[in-house]
């Protein structure tokens, strides 16, 4: 849906890294939201999403499947 309608997204630039040590934690996604890394960000994550109109638009696209 974000690549049909990113205006219904707020996102935010972060530095993410895949946790590979970890014994808890191996595998799982890790984001640096304050630069402590001292690392430059490497992706945009998506915070919120206006759901109404991720609904809206979501139901107008099944709208244009063929029956």
């Amino acid at each position: 849906m974000y690549l049909i309608r990113p205006d219904l997204f707020t996102k935010k630039p972060a530095r993410v890294e895949v946790e590979l040590q970890g014994t808890l934690t191996r595998g799982m996604s890790v984001a640096d939201w304050s630069g402590r890394w001292g690392k430059p960000n490497n992706c945009e994550v998506l915070m919120a999403v206006d759901f109404d109109g991720f609904v809206e638009e979501f139901v107008r696209a099944i709208g244009r499947l063929p029956a």
